[in-house]
């Protein structure tokens, strides 16, 4: 669910290689709605939800980051399964705007979720929020279920994978 219609068009009108293989892919089904609206609506259960922003910086994104979006979101998901929100952040300088607004969404999200886990990158931070423990995110389980997938065909990310689960970013957040 895409709320910003223009952002499908310029995809379609300028596709990349990785585009190109997301939106053809005949898992991906791409709606131009508000997702509020979508998951309010959807009779269906999900195992991952994907939220990301550019900057949450406008009231139509940081709906997004609501108790109540956060709530709704995990009433959609199915056993076990989890929201992946990615926000702007970094590793080595965290202004403080940016720290503030990972401190609320970790709080928000932990309103809604019983587990948080957090992993910091640079340029983009990932929040995974489940009723799941994911404390034992194993990077080896993750690339088999990728490879089965066929998630990452040609991309490199098994280092990327280890490198942003590694425990030591628990500590460092």
């Amino acid at each position: 669910a895409e709320m910003d219609p223009v952002l499908l068009d310029l995809f379609a009108a300028f596709p990349t290689p990785v585009t190109l293989a997301e939106f053809t892919d005949p898992r991906v089904r791409l709606i131009p709605t508000d997702p509020r609206r979508f998951l309010r609506r959807s009779p269906d259960a999900y195992d991952v939800i994907l939220i990301g922003f550019s900057d949450p910086s406008t009231l139509q994104a940081n709906r997004l980051l609501t108790q109540e979006f956060l709530h709704l979101a995990r009433s959609r998901l199915n056993p076990g399964g989890i929201l992946a929100l990615g926000i702007p952040g970094g590793l080595s300088y965290l202004p403080e705007e940016t720290q503030e607004i990972q401190n609320t969404l970790w709080h928000t999200a932990g309103t809604a979720f019983r587990y948080v886990r957090v992993l910091p990158g640079e340029g983009r931070t990932l929040f995974l929020a489940s009723e799941s423990n994911l404390s034992n995110l194993a990077p080896e389980s993750i690339l088999a279920r990728a490879s089965q997938r066929n998630l990452f065909d040609g991309i490199p990310v098994p280092w990327h994978v280890e490198q942003r689960l590694h425990p030591a970013w628990d500590e460092w957040f």
